[in-house]
């Protein structure tokens, strides 16, 4: 595995990763690690990476998250500061996370679990929020089940079966 340590970084760009990617909150310093040497750009407080493989990475605390895309499986966990998600192409799941934005698609199936608030365009599969403050999709092409939320939920369109 090829390990990277980035500092000075207040937010982290994966422009693509080719594989699974999972990404890991509230360490002291950002850690890439890959099977597969990944590039890396730093452009003063911003680092963007291609990853041609699976990777792991441990965000330090207050770094902000971009994933342009995944093409594999993404999971999310522990990450405080805003997650801005672009095309996840596998499945996606969050655990402890602060607001999440996604402006293009998923896949496959989403999961959320203690999340703030989530804002999506589309889900291909089922969506399944378990505690949130707000929810708010376009479009979710499979079941939607929302549990423990404290504000609004909103769906333009939902296929599948609802459960509020």
């Amino acid at each position: 595995m090829n390990k990277f340590t980035l500092s000075d970084i207040e937010v982290v760009r994966i422009m693509h990763c080719a594989g699974n990617l999972r990404v890991r909150g509230g360490a002291s310093e950002t850690i890439v690690e890959c099977n597969a040497e990944p590039q890396i750009r730093k452009l003063e407080k911003l680092a963007e990476i291609l990853i041609a493989g699976n990777a792991e990475i441990v965000i330090a605390g207050g770094v902000a998250l971009e994933i342009l895309e995944c093409v594999g499986k993404l999971d999310i966990e522990d990450c405080t500061a805003p997650i801005s998600l672009g095309r996840i192409r596998g499945n996606l799941r969050t655990r402890r996370n602060g607001a999440i934005a996604i402006r293009g698609e998923v896949d496959g199936n989403l999961t959320l679990e203690k999340t703030h608030a989530i804002e999506g365009e589309q889900v291909s599969g089922n969506l399944r929020v378990d505690t949130a403050r707000s929810v708010k999709f376009n479009r979710v092409f499979g079941n939607a089940e929302c549990t423990g939320i404290e504000g609004d939920v909103a769906f333009e369109e939902v296929r599948g079966r609802l459960r509020v």
